[in-house]
This record gives C-alpha cells, structure tokens and sequence, in this order.
C-alpha cells in the first residue's frame, strides 16, 4: 500500500508542478545534496522504522504509536516556548 500511495502522489505532484520541475538545472545541484537527501530519505526512515518496531514490542502499539503521532509536535513546542530553540532546529 505504501508504494502505491508514493507512486500515485509522485505522479500526481509531477503534473501539477509540470513547469517548475523542467526549469530546474538539475547538473548545477551539488552531489553532496543529493547525498544528504538520499541519507535522510533511507537510513532516517529505516531507523525509525526499527525503533518504532522495538517500541512496539516493549511499550504497546497502542503507546508506540501515540508516540510516533507527537514526534513532529514536539519541535514546533520547543520553538513556541523557547524562540531562541529556532536557530538550533
């Protein structure tokens, strides 16, 4: 099901920025950005996968996954209580 949702919403992103996609010089990106996405799309998704799994396993599903739902909150929070926080995330 995953790969369908990323196959559809990839295609469906392409047509409606049909414009800005083909205008961008992709050969003047530098490599290491490339790189550093393709880190943080593989091995960011596989650790959290597998720390996800073990907290599963430890803590309840029904735990683990009100954790894996507060995850993006909680930079938001620190911003909104502590401003100067902006500049470390």
């Amino acid at each position: 099901m995953t790969f369908w949702v990323l196959v559809m919403s990839t295609g469906w992103l392409i047509l409606i920025n049909n414009t800005a996609i083909w205008q961008t010089n992709w050969a003047a990106i530098d490599a290491k950005v490339f790189a550093g996405i393709a880190y943080l799309a593989v091995f960011t998704t596989i650790i959290s996968f597998f720390i996800a799994q073990h907290g599963t396993l430890h803590i309840g599903p029904t735990r683990a996954s009100s954790y894996n739902y507060l995850n993006p909150h909680f930079p938001d929070e620190l911003v909104n209580r502590c401003p100067e926080m902006e500049i470390m995330l």
